[in-house]
């Protein structure tokens, strides 16, 4: 089977990263029940290409219009038994004031808070983000 597709931001201003805090009662990325912060992200359609995806996604979740939307990393993820393919993106440039607009919590974190968060996937695309991001 096919794993799913799904896009993610790794969205940074004034040296702090975009993290949707979820609130979760099941087992997602291995963390198991409980808080998982992660980077903003959505399913690829089946009709559309990810770079696409990634820019509707944002526009929908966070409210931005992306300019740009660059690929830094890619990696398989198994949560609550689906395969996932997450290819995380960063942006340079965008317009409008993000904030979430699915109901978790939008929350501003430094790099150091965000790596002792993340799911080891996401900490490896955060270090190719950081190349592009300096």
């Amino acid at each position: 089977m096919e794993p799913i597709q799904i896009v993610s931001l790794i969205l940074c201003v004034n040296g702090k990263y975009a993290v949707e805090q979820r609130e979760l009662g099941r087992n997602i990325y291995g963390y198991g029940i409980g808080t998982v912060h992660a980077f903003p992200a959505g399913h690829v359609e089946e009709d559309e290409a990810p770079g696409e995806a990634i820019i509707r996604e944002m526009e929908e979740e966070l409210g931005i219009r992306m300019q740009d939307a660059i690929p830094v990393h890619s990696a398989p993820v198994t949560t609550d038994g689906a395969n996932l393919r997450i290819t995380w993106y960063v942006c340079t440039a965008f317009e409008g004031e993000p904030t979430n607009n699915e109901g978790q919590p939008l929350v501003w974190l430094a790099e150091d808070a965000v790596i002792r968060r993340m799911h080891h996937a996401g900490y490896d695309a955060l270090l190719a983000a950081k190349k592009i991001l300096q």
